[in-house]
């Protein structure tokens, strides 16, 4: 941490920087809310807009435009700061999720373009709001914190990302029922607009800037490269079989992209992502261990609901609630980690830690049957979500640590992207594994009856009105290609643990002698500070 900024910082009053923090959490709270929130109201939304053909496009148009977007948000608030661009970013995320709200609601509109059709497009200016939330408050953290104090804000961060990812599929229900599918995107507005004003009103901390021209080519080639892989990986098994033309085309053109893109950021001086970060060892490991995370955090909170419901026979209404052992394991060891780190300043025994846990917990969910029961399950996911917990609140840190401060926006948006594309592209992977492993057992349990009851399968409601026998078998299928899914993600996370042990070992006290000023920063309650008038 720059000396202007820990001066700066050291003289805020204990309230002011609960306000700033506050306004960060906002950011993220929003970003979580957003990635479950909308999945809980689809149904409906599918029924109101009087289409179910393009629903997918809805989660696909946010998935592209996100991942895409966040790629870019780290270097430009490298060159023109994180206030501006975390404005930017929560002016159009707001903005997109109001037009949401109005999608197949504008009869002018309506005469020309199908409402759902609407939404996805409007869904997609969301998501490009969207992608600099994670990462521009990660780089907001790096400039107001040392490396220390840092980890344990990042921790904080993160408990509240999985608080939200709990709340959000109850509040989508709660909203969706009780007044309609617009208020998912309405409530937006009111938290989208406290954030900006306390971060505006009160976040001011020099940032040490560059003054240099955007690499507006080599940013064109990134996010097409990106938008063609997520393209790919999101039909790939569903609308389109993994040999198909399309899907094959649409991986040609990501690789042809992507070595174009790598060509342009090795010869160009001022790349938007440069080249040389992947072969640095803080970020480059944490770039692969984040590919990890993002599949292994989502495979479970995918499939996990799917096999609670129809498996075990859990009821649906309490859905958002089902997870609680596996998000709750998480929330509460990822802010346990991040006060460990601000005390004793080791960060690789976590995620050493961490991956070796969770596999053993992928493992386990492997090892499930229909006789399970749910308090086993529930133990289960504790066990993961205590090793993912673990992972979390190192890999930013790690890769803000490896570079400059100039550099520390582009350094967390690598971090960022590369659990995106673990979750979109690692759960499409597995998701056509499971779907193929499905109908293999469906096959092995009903012979010529499997395609006649192969749609219902992966329909709980469904699963639940079919003839007894014919039930127990279908979920006989459900279960073993399910636990099938789980095994496979154990050996991702135990490459990970392998990984994971390549993770260098910074000084996070290297930033200098601690001063005064220092000493009243690491205060947790600002005491010592000098207080705002």
């Amino acid at each position: 941490m720059s000396a202007a900024t820990e001066a700066r910082v050291a003289e805020w009053s204990f309230g002011r920087r609960l306000l700033v923090l506050g306004g960060l959490m906002l950011a993220i709270v929003l970003s979580a809310l957003d990635q479950t929130i909308v999945s809980t109201a689809l149904p409906t939304i599918a029924s109101d807009l009087g289409s179910v053909q393009n629903l997918s496009w809805i989660v696909t148009a946010y998935l592209v435009t996100t991942t895409s977007s966040a790629a870019l948000y780290g270097k430009l608030s490298d060159i023109y700061g994180r206030r501006l661009l975390f404005t930017v970013s929560v002016t159009v995320f707001v903005a997109g999720s109001a037009l949401c709200a109005l999608a197949g609601s504008i009869p002018a509109v309506n005469a020309y373009v199908n409402g759902l059709v609407q939404l996805a497009l409007l869904r997609a200016l969301q998501g490009i709001g969207a992608g600099g939330l994670w990462v521009l408050v990660l780089s907001i953290l790096g400039d107001m914190f040392g490396p220390r104090k840092r980890s344990e804000y990042i921790s904080y961060m993160l408990s509240g990302f999985g608080a939200a990812l709990v709340v959000g599929p109850l509040v989508g229900g709660w909203l969706t029922e009780a007044f309609s599918w617009h208020w998912i995107f309405l409530i937006n507005l009111p938290l989208g607009a406290l954030a900006l004003v306390l971060v505006w009103r009160y976040l001011d901390v020099p940032q040490e800037t560059v003054d240099h021209p955007i690499d507006y080519l080599g940013a064109l080639l990134l996010v097409a490269a990106l938008t063609a892989l997520i393209l790919a990986t999101s039909l790939a098994g569903g609308d389109y079989a993994w040999t198909s033309p399309t899907v094959l085309a649409l991986f040609a053109v990501t690789a042809a992209l992507a070595v174009a893109f790598v060509v342009r950021e090795v010869r160009t001086p001022e790349p938007i992502f440069p080249i040389d970060l992947v072969t640095n060892r803080g970020v480059g490991v944490a770039m692969g261990l984040s590919f990890v995370i993002g599949l292994g955090q989502l495979v479970g909170v995918t499939y996990l609901p799917l096999y609670l419901q129809a498996v075990t026979g859990v009821s649906a209404t309490s859905s958002g609630l089902l997870l609680l052992p596996l998000l709750g394991g998480m929330i509460v060891v990822s802010a346990v980690t991040g006060q460990l780190i601000s005390r004793y300043g080791r960060l690789r025994v976590y995620p050493v830690l961490g991956t070796a846990i969770a596999a053993v917990g992928y493992y386990l969910f492997g090892t499930m049957t229909p006789e399970t029961g749910f308090a086993t399950v529930a133990a289960y996911m504790l066990v993961t979500g205590v090793g993912l917990g673990f992972i979390n609140p190192v890999l930013s840190l790690s890769a803000q640590l490896a570079v400059d401060r100039t550099r520390i926006g582009v350094a967390t948006t690598s971090v960022s992207v590369t659990r995106s594309l673990g979750s979109g592209v690692g759960v499409a992977v597995l998701g056509s594994v499971f779907a193929t492993t499905l109908a293999s057992r469906l096959q092995s349990e009903l012979g010529p009856q499997a395609t006649t009851y192969a749609d219902a399968a992966q329909n709980v409601d469904a699963i639940h009105q079919l003839p007894a026998g014919v039930q127990s078998q279908v979920v006989s299928a459900l279960s073993s290609s399910l636990t099938h899914t789980f095994l496979l993600t154990a050996p991702v996370l135990v490459a990970g643990f392998l990984l994971a042990w390549a993770l260098p070992e910074p000084d996070l006290d290297e930033g200098g002698p601690r001063g005064p000023s220092s000493e009243a920063e690491e205060r947790p309650d600002g005491a010592g500070a000098p207080t705002d008038d």
